[in-house]
């Protein structure tokens, strides 16, 4: 859905006279297309860009470039992420359900370096949004966001453009906690979908603002929480199939919380899903119905 507006005297600003026939289509795109929203921060590869308008991929990129270079737009093209400067200037952003969808827009996105100038256009335009300037402060930028600053240029505004002249570098996955946390699903056969499960670690790890948020967590509890699962799992002989996947096992039910503590295997070991508490409870009564010196055992014990 489309949420930008194009004022009458956009065509009058220097920003935007002298841009070329396309560019100032590709100027009035990223105000309006299918894949914008109510931030002006939002997920748009360029072959999208360019199969919207029926172009070259090619001719998408310099139409990227040549708004950037005027200030218009920073595009991070590693995470594939477009920023327009000055969108929350002219679009307003209420509290509430408005702000409740921006949240849940930029949880799924990827991390980028362009967060740090969503966040000071929020605060500039937008101080009243206390839970959108709350979340935006606690997503820490990658760090190679100092490198990208350093060779970056300036407008005569004053605004920064990021320079997309700049290879960009291979991401590496150094987050060693991440790496063991991950590497006890992996021993279960669960090792898919690593980049959502790594989204929904970073999430868990910095918490949410709100009234249905959570606080922060520490990367050693939820690595001691899948300690915990994976040795339940191995006793139990749980088939992979039935293991959680690592995104479910963080969150947003936050199945991690259940795990926090060393749970005694059933004994079964008939290799079936792991059950919930209050499911384990009536499992075990109807084992003990089939099998009633599992009760005397345990009286013996």
């Amino acid at each position: 859905m489309a949420y930008g507006e194009v004022q009458g005297k956009t065509w009058r600003s220097p920003s935007i006279r002298g841009l070329s026939d396309s560019e100032k289509l590709a100027w009035s795109y990223l105000l309006s297309n299918q894949h914008s929203n109510m931030i002006g921060y939002y997920l748009l590869p360029l072959p999208y860009m360019a199969d919207d308008l029926e172009w070259p991929v090619e001719r998408a990129k310099t139409s990227i470039a040549a708004l950037e270079r005027r200030g218009l737009i920073a595009y991070d093209h590693a995470a594939q992420v477009v920023f327009v400067c000055k969108y929350l200037k002219y679009n307003r952003l209420s509290s509430g359900a408005r702000e409740k969808g921006a949240l849940s827009r930029l949880d799924d996105l990827p991390e980028s370096p362009l967060l740090v100038r969503l966040s000071a256009a929020v605060n500039e335009w937008h101080p009243q949004l206390a839970d959108l300037r709350s979340y935006l402060s606690n997503c820490n930028p990658p760090e190679p966001l100092l490198g990208v600053l350093a060779v970056s240029l300036r407008t005569p505004s004053g605004d920064i453009v990021i320079d997309t002249d700049i290879e960009p570098v291979e991401e590496v996955d150094t987050d060693s906690d991440f790496d063991k946390f991950w590497q006890h699903f992996k021993s279960l056969g669960r090792n898919d979908a690593k980049v959502k499960a790594r989204k929904a670690w970073d999430t868990t790890l910095k918490g949410r603002p709100g009234a249905s948020g959570h606080k922060p967590v520490e990367p050693s509890v939820l690595i001691e929480a899948a300690n915990h699962y994976r040795m339940y799992c191995e006793a139990e002989k749980t088939e992979p199939k039935f293991v959680k996947q690592p995104a479910t096992f963080l969150g947003p039910d936050r199945h991690w919380e259940d795990w926090k503590e060393k749970r005694k295997p059933s004994g079964n070991g008939r290799g079936s899903s792991v059950l919930a508490p209050e499911y384990q409870k009536i499992q075990d009564r109807l084992d003990m119905a089939h099998d009633p010196s599992i009760y005397d055992r345990g009286r013996r014990g």
